[in-house]
C-alpha cells in the first residue's frame, strides 16, 4: 500500500534534489550563482534534503506489507543492485576520467568508503538491515523504546566521527 501523500512528498523531494543539483553545491559548481535567493535556497536546504529521504524511506517502511527476509530481498534489489552497477561505472569513470569532480583515491575500496552521492543507497540499506535486526529482537512500538534507540544511535554517531566505512 502506497500513501499518495508520502509518494507525493517523495517526488517534490526528488524534484528539490536535482534543482539543488543544477544550481550546484558551491558557487563554482553547477549553475555557478554565487549571490541571489536561488543560492541562499539553495544552501538553506542542504542541510535538510537527505534527512528528507530517510524520512520518506521511514513513512514508506511504515506502510510496507514487507517486514524480514522479503524486505531485505526487495531493498538489496532497489538499493544495492544499482549502487553495485551503476555506482561501480561512475566510480571507475571518475577514476579514468582526468579533471572529474572527485578522484577516486583507491578503486578496490569503492563499495567500503562512500563514494560521491551512492554513499546514500548504502546507508540507506544497512538502516533496513538494522531495523529488521532491532524489529525481530526489540519492538520499538512505544515513544520510550524510540527514545533509547535515538539515543543509543546519537552516543555511536558521537563517539565514532569520522568512520565512513560501509556509509556508517
Amino acid at each position: 500500500m502506497r500513501s499518495c501523500k508520502v509518494q507525493t512528498l517523495r517526488g517534490l523531494a526528488c524534484v528539490l534534489l536535482v534543482a539543488y543539483h543544477v544550481v550546484g553545491a558551491t558557487s563554482a559548481q553547477g549553475m555557478r550563482i554565487e549571490l541571489g535567493w536561488v543560492r541562499g535556497l539553495t544552501d538553506a536546504l542542504m542541510a535538510v534534503r537527505m534527512p528528507v529521504f530517510g524520512l520518506i524511506a521511514g513513512a514508506m517502511y511504515g506502510y510496507s506489507s514487507r517486514h524480514g527476509w522479503k524486505l531485505i530481498q526487495d531493498k538489496f534489489q532497489s538499493l544495492v543492485v544499482p549502487m553495485l552497477t551503476v555506482g561501480t561505472i561512475f566510480a571507475v569513470t571518475q577514476y579514468l576520467v582526468p579533471g572529474s569532480n572527485l578522484r577516486i583515491q583507491d578503486l578496490s575500496l569503492i563499495h567500503i568508503v562512500p563514494v560521491a552521492h551512492y554513499w546514500f543507497l548504502e546507508s540507506l540499506f544497512l538502516i533496513f538491515c538494522l531495523m529488521i535486526v532491532l524489529e525481530t529482537f526489540w519492538k520499538i512500538q512505544s515513544i520510550v523504546s524510540w527514545c533509547v534507540c535515538f539515543a543509543l544511535s546519537c552516543v555511536v554517531y558521537l563517539f565514532y566521527p569520522g568512520f565512513i566505512w560501509f556509509s556508517v
